[in-house]
């Protein structure tokens, strides 16, 4: 299930999808790194330049659930664009949270959406 937030004033849209997924505690990075690398090579066929941000992803935490975040750069037409996406997941579920918006307007997004994330919360 995917659901789509968008702030009509800044045209921005953040994309949230999540399932039930059964996963052991200690299989939990193992399936974030896979996650990441099927959705890099997902969107390597629609943006051929679309590469993650030196250092990324990221593992961290999130309301004391394991995250691994993934920053990246494409181009979309002749605009440069910044990809923020968050994978999180729990021995019973697995949410991802990804945005694009163009790299000039990534600090205002950010700040924006950064409470949204951090009220988040996954089972």
């Amino acid at each position: 299930m995917c659901v789509e937030v968008v702030d009509p004033g800044r045209k921005w849209t953040a994309t949230i999808c999540g399932r039930s997924q059964a996963t052991p505690a200690s299989e939990i990075d193992n399936q974030l790194r896979k996650g990441a690398a099927a959705m890099l090579e997902t969107r390597k066929q629609r943006f051929p330049d679309f590469a993650p941000q030196p250092g990324n992803p990221m593992f961290a935490s999130l309301a004391g659930q394991r995250t691994l975040t993934m920053m990246a750069s494409y181009t979309a037409g002749k605009t440069p664009y910044a990809a923020w996406i968050v994978w999180v997941q729990t021995e019973k579920t697995r949410v991802s949270l990804s945005a694009g918006v163009p790299a000039a307007e990534l600090p205002a997004f950010y700040r924006q959406f950064t409470p949204i994330l951090g009220s988040f919360r996954a089972p």
